[in-house]
């Protein structure tokens, strides 16, 4: 991602200041700063859930294992 912002940044740079094309790459310097923070904010939440599931698994297997003991217990 790096060096996709340093290509258009010097793209950009390039652009004359009377030139139609600046807003264009002003826009696409915008575009590429918000999805590398998107790109860091869906890791996060991605490890997040991950996290989530991972430990919904884990009491889900400790629920059933006490129920097991239960019914024995109970039988």
């Amino acid at each position: 991602m790096g060096r996709a912002k340093d290509l258009v940044k010097r793209a950009a740079e390039a652009v004359t200041s009377g030139d139609k094309n600046r807003e264009y790459f002003a826009n696409l310097i915008k575009e590429t700063n918000e999805r590398s923070v998107k790109g860091a904010l869906r890791k996060y939440f991605k490890n997040l859930l991950k996290e989530s599931n991972e430990r919904s698994t884990q009491s889900l297997i400790h629920r059933r294992r006490t129920a097991m003991i239960k019914d024995t217990l109970c039988s």
